[in-house]
């Protein structure tokens, strides 16, 4: 049993997520079909990473509290070297002539 009181997430990661949009018992119109749908899917685009993070924060509040090793942070992405722009316009005859002539 612990002594001290376990930590407690982040009050954003354990708001309930919005509920899909009450459609009314009409037909609907192109405008309010799209703006419910767009309500929908901002509401679901929201609440998935978040309870998907929220299951994290658990389980690495757990392992910390039971002595396990904690996983290694994600890796800053490395970021790729600039490629040089290539011209805006080749010239066809340019391979002919040996030359790399582009017209700009």
């Amino acid at each position: 049993m612990l002594s001290t009181p376990k930590a407690q997430p982040p009050k954003k990661l354990t708001q309930p997520c919005v509920g899909n949009a009450r459609l009314p018992h009409r037909a609907l119109d192109e405008g309010e079909t799209a703006s419910l749908w767009g309500h929908d899917r901002k509401a679901n685009a929201d609440c998935g990473p978040r309870h998907s993070a929220l299951v994290k924060w658990l389980h690495r509040r757990d392992a910390g509290l039971a002595g396990k090793a904690l996983p290694e942070p994600p890796k800053e992405p490395i970021e790729p070297d600039p490629v040089a722009a290539e011209p805006a316009i080749r010239n066809p005859l340019s391979s002919l002539f040996g030359g790399a002539a582009t017209e700009e």
